[in-house]
């Protein structure tokens, strides 16, 4: 872990440098079923308020709000890097750490210099020596998380996967593309992508750094764990997992 230079920022007087977007999650999930996608198994705020609590009628608590704030603004401010694994054995394909950057060409994104963003935080390392593909990457913005007129707290938002099996858009995601069958996992604040797709998906709630997040583990052929998350085929020697999250320190 590095150590930042301290800094202060007013922001937009909510915490961040730009006014956050709120998804109703009841909405959105009225929305996809209409559609006939069903995408949301899972949501949580950053501070473990999540879908069974809602579905229980269990209320969120001003803690629950609180902790989602403060997980919320440490991902965006203090996030150095995220370490993990991608890797394809017999190709030598492998990603262990993503730092964030300014943009995917660009150098670290330290917390002073991100006063001036507009939306969130990110990053993406890609090793492609052929025929896998391993990749670490991460799109993380903020977001209110709302069901109508009730507030629930603070999450970073999902979207479907691409069609290419790669790039997942929001969230933080590690994962392999290989032709034996791809690996992926990722941590989001909602399960939004397809559950019939493929052969073995996993969704979990789980903590990593003392931050919420819905757990996704897509692994062919092999171990799909949603709580660490990891995914691992034993046929074609490839692995993705996220393992932690490293945030700046301050004097």
């Amino acid at each position: 872990m590095s150590e930042a230079t301290p800094f202060k920022s007013d922001g937009m007087g909510n915490g961040f440098p730009f006014c956050l977007d709120a998804i109703d999650v009841v909405a959105f999930q009225a929305e996809n079923d209409d559609e006939g996608y069903g995408w949301i198994t899972h949501w949580t705020t950053l501070g473990g308020y999540n879908k069974d609590a809602f579905d229980a009628s269990t209320p969120v608590t001003d803690e629950q709000i609180e902790l989602s704030l403060q997980n919320a603004m440490k991902l965006f401010w203090n996030l150095e890097k995220v370490t993990g694994e991608a890797s394809h054995a017999s190709s030598g394909a492998s990603v262990t750490e993503m730092p964030v950057t300014s943009s995917p060409d660009g150098g670290d994104l330290a917390p002073k210099d991100r006063v001036c963003l507009g939306f969130g935080i990110g990053g993406s390392v890609v090793h492609n020596p052929g025929p896998a593909v391993a990749v670490m990457n991460a799109s993380i913005g903020i977001i209110r998380m709302v069901a109508g007129d009730t507030f629930l707290g603070y999450g970073i938002p999902a979207l479907p996967r691409t069609t290419s099996g790669l790039l997942y858009t929001n969230g933080i995601h590690a994962g392999v593309n290989y032709s034996s069958g791809p690996q992926h996992v990722a941590l989001w604040s909602m399960a939004t992508q397809d559950p019939t797709y493929g052969v073995n998906h996993k969704y979990a709630y789980t903590i990593k750094n003392g931050i919420h997040f819905v757990g996704y583990s897509e692994g062919d052929g092999g171990v799909a764990d949603a709580t660490v998350p990891v995914a691992v085929s034993f046929f074609g020697g490839i692995t993705a997992r996220i393992d932690d999250l490293e945030f700046f320190t301050y004097p």
